[in-house]
């Protein structure tokens, strides 16, 4: 029996039979028996068996046959075959391209592969079937990957407040690779998502003290493959302004100013300066200068309240603020209008003192000094003018008031003024002898006045006559 073993030998008359090439077309075993009969002369012999196993040659199923994965991901092929009990092993065709691929034997072939191109390429693998120790006829298996697609990088951005940025045109590989985007910061950007290039657009103000920031993430697609995310960091700097408060302060004519150290809400910022206007009557202003504005002397000749201005422009990280103004007002110093010293007698009385001066609204607060303790009758200090007064001078020497008036205006003082009021002493005269007593028609001795007072002169008249004869009426000296 040949239960459809081909390539069997149907019988001979002979104690060898042929080698033969069997063919098992099937799936399953077959078996083929012959039957040997010997025979001597003409005597048969007892038959005998041989029972002749063909096994089939196992094929071999992939499925898929072909696929198409992206880089990075694991595919898996399912190995069958019509023969039961096959077994497989493959091995994968070498690509400098492709990585991941290893050779294996079991039922189903899963590999992580790795596309290093820049385009689609495919890896091929040889599939050997194997049955009952019969190797079967070897299939291909086809994997074809597609690459990670990349974005040429592009460099991050800072730029200042309102500023226009852009456009990001991509340029990703392969061709045809789709690009979608998304910004971190939804409020950097409108729209904030979108796919392909992105137009210039203006980013926001930003006031504040830090960088407005956003980053754009970039994710390319090709063929359904999402490649490697990019990203752009884009910053917005902060706008500097000058922040003291108040952007002025007020001095005396001839006084120093107070040093300006500048300040603002952003870390680092360099501040520039210079002047914007003075009034021709201020002197000592500045140039102009970097950072701070240092103390200097400013002086006005007018007799009003004057200012000096400077310009202040902030700038930090390359963005440039707006121009502030600092001022200098100069109060003008008040000037006294002199008042001449006098002189007087001890027991006058002076005129009443009013004073005056270029600046309008002056105060005046005064000091009297007097030379001897023998002085009186003043008032040693005051506001305003200074009242008349009887000055007494019990000394016997010329004595002095001194006065000394301080100006002031909104907070200045001018130079002082100095008054002296000379006080004479009243001068007592002592007349030798003070009596005579004299016989009718006798001469009298002379009558000499002295006075401890220096510098005194004498005149003298007759008081009381009383009937006397020969007297003298007047005269302007020391002698009677």
């Amino acid at each position: 029996a040949g239960n459809g073993i081909l390539g069997l030998q149907q019988s001979g008359n002979s104690n060898t039979i042929p080698a033969m090439t069997l063919y098992n077309s099937g799936s399953t075993t077959l078996t083929a028996q012959y039957i040997v009969s010997p025979s001597a002369g003409v005597c048969p012999g007892i038959n005998d068996t041989i029972d002749i196993t063909v096994f089939p040659t196992p094929n071999a199923l992939a499925n898929p046959a072909s696929q198409i994965i992206c880089s990075g991901d694991t595919f898996s092929i399912a190995l069958s075959s019509a023969v039961n009990g096959a077994s497989f092993s493959w091995t994968p065709t070498p690509n400098a391209n492709i990585s991941g691929a290893s050779a294996g034997s079991g039922l189903s072939i899963a590999d992580t592969l790795f596309n290093a191109a820049l385009s689609d390429d495919s890896l091929h693998y040889v599939i050997t079937p194997t049955a009952n120790g019969c190797p079967g006829d070897p299939i291909d298996a086809y994997v074809v990957v597609r690459p990670n697609a990349v974005i040429s990088p592009i460099n991050d951005t800072t730029v200042c407040e309102l500023q226009t940025i852009g456009p990001f045109n991509f340029n990703p590989t392969p061709q045809n690779t789709s690009i979608a985007w998304q910004s971190s910061n939804p409020n950097f950007m409108t729209p904030s998502s979108g796919t392909g290039n992105i137009p210039s657009f203006s980013v926001p103000a930003n006031t504040g003290s830090n960088q407005i920031t956003t980053q754009l993430i970039l994710t390319p697609t090709y063929q359904g493959c999402v490649g490697i995310n990019d990203t752009i960091n884009l910053f917005v700097n902060p706008t500097p302004s000058v922040t003291n408060l108040p952007l002025s302060q007020t001095l005396c004519s001839n006084g120093p100013t107070q040093s300006v150290v500048f300040s603002s809400q952003v870390n680092g910022t360099s501040f520039q300066w210079d002047s914007l206007f003075a009034s021709p009557l201020i002197s000592g202003g500045l140039n102009g200068g970097n950072d701070s504005i240092p103390s200097h002397t400013l002086s006005s000749t007018n007799n009003t309240l004057d200012s000096i201005s400077y310009w202040v422009l902030p700038s930090a990280a390359g963005c440039v603020g707006d121009t502030a103004v600092y001022t200098f007002f100069i109060s003008p110093l008040p000037i006294i209008v002199a008042t001449a010293d006098d002189t007087l007698c001890s027991g006058s009385s002076t005129q009443n003192i009013n004073f005056s001066s270029n600046v309008s609204g002056t105060t005046y607060a005064w000091n009297a000094t007097a030379s001897s303790v023998n002085l009186s009758g003043f008032t040693p200090s005051g506001t305003g003018g200074i009242p008349s007064y009887t000055a007494i001078n019990t000394d016997q020497q010329v004595q002095s008031i001194t006065y000394v008036v301080t100006p002031s205006a909104n907070g200045c003082n001018g130079p002082n003024d100095t008054i002296v009021f000379f006080v004479q002493p009243a001068a007592i005269a002592v007349a030798s002898p003070s009596t005579q007593t004299l016989c009718d028609s006798a001469t009298s001795l002379p009558i000499l006045a002295t006075s401890t007072t220096n510098n005194v002169s004498f005149s003298w008249s007759l008081l009381a006559g009383n009937g006397i004869l020969g007297l003298q009426q007047s005269g302007n000296s020391n002698t009677i």
